[in-house]
C-alpha cells in the first residue's frame, strides 16, 4: 500500500523520518499550544491520576471498609434467611387457606345431587331432635287447637325422679 507525501510529513515514524523531535513539533503549526504547555498539562493529569488512585487505594484497603463489608454481608445473610422463612410460611397459610376452602366447600355448599347442605341438615335433624325431646319432657301439646289426651310427658308423670335426674345431668362435670 503506498503512501502519499502528505501522509508521510503527518506520521514521521512510518516516513522513516526521524530527524528529531523539535523538527516534529515544529512542523504543526496549527497547533496554538505549544510544547512547554502540553507537557504541564500532562504532568498534571498524571498528577491527578495518581493523587485519584492513591486515594482509592487507600479507601479499598482500609479496615473500615472491611467491617461495613462484613456488616453487610451479615445483614444480607439475615435478610435472605427471613425471607424464606416468610416464603414458607407463606406457602403453608396458601396450604391451610385451601384446606379450608375445601372443608367448608364440602360442609356448607351443597353437593352434586343434594339441595341442601350438610350443615343445613344437620340444623335441621338439631331441630327434629328439640321438638322430640320437648315431647318427651312435656308431653304433647295441643295441635291447632286441639288437646291430645293421655300424652303426658316425663316431667309431669315423674316430677321427683326427672328433677333428680336434672340436677344430676346438670351438676356433673366432664373429664376431659
Amino acid at each position: 500500500m503506498a503512501s502519499t507525501s502528505s501522509e508521510q510529513d503527518l506520521n514521521p515514524v512510518i516516513s522513516g523520518s526521524l530527524d528529531s523531535d523539535s523538527s516534529y513539533i515544529d512542523s504543526d503549526d496549527d497547533n496554538d499550544i505549544d510544547f512547554c504547555t502540553s507537557a504541564r498539562f500532562v504532568s498534571n493529569l498524571t498528577d491527578h491520576a495518581r493523587s485519584l488512585s492513591e486515594s482509592i487505594n487507600d479507601v479499598l484497603d482500609s479496615v473500615e471498609l472491611d467491617k461495613v463489608m462484613a456488616i453487610q454481608a451479615q445483614l444480607s445473610g439475615r435478610l435472605n434467611n427471613q425471607n424464606q422463612e416468610l416464603y414458607v410460611k407463606k406457602m403453608e397459610l396458601i396450604s391451610r387457606i385451601n384446606c379450608l376452602k375445601d372443608l367448608h366447600d364440602a360442609h356448607f355448599k351443597a353437593q352434586p345431587g343434594n339441595t341442601t347442605s350438610r350443615v343445613k341438615k344437620l340444623l335441621n335433624d338439631i331441630g327434629s331432635l328439640e321438638i322430640m325431646v320437648n315431647e318427651l319432657i312435656h308431653g304433647h301439646k295441643s295441635i291447632f287447637g286441639l288437646h291430645v289426651k293421655g300424652k303426658m310427658g316425663v316431667a309431669e308423670k315423674f316430677p321427683i325422679e326427672y328433677n333428680k335426674a336434672r340436677d344430676k345431668v346438670l351438676e356433673r362435670q366432664l373429664n376431659d
